[in-house]
């Protein structure tokens, strides 16, 4: 979490400073659209077999699946853990969804 703290301390000097005071950026996509990009922000993740089993090296690729999912929804920079419980809370790897190993 120190990491994030001195990520969010120094990339807003990144920026011009209209930008940090709108809070995000003004670009032009390659078609001439303009488009407004928030200021960067530093999300990490971390998947730990801590409290539940991971039973194949895809589920790894799948709780950060999950992860990343929650990550996009949220605004600022944040530390994220795998607190599973049990791993029935993610489809396995090696099958289709729903269907048993």
């Amino acid at each position: 979490q120190t990491v994030i703290k001195r990520f969010d301390l120094v990339i807003p000097d990144f920026y011009d400073r209209e930008d940090r005071l709108r809070g995000y950026i003004d670009s032009v996509d390659r078609k001439g659209n303009h488009e407004q990009f928030p200021l960067m922000t530093l999300s990490i993740a971390v998947v730990t077999n801590e409290f539940a089993p991971i039973k194949h090296p895809g589920d790894v690729s799948k709780i950060v699946s999950q992860l990343k999912k929650q990550a996009k929804a949220m605004n600022g920079s944040f530390y994220l853990k795998d607190q599973r419980i049990s791993d029935r809370q993610i489809e396995p790897a090696d099958s289709p969804a729903g269907l048993p190993r």
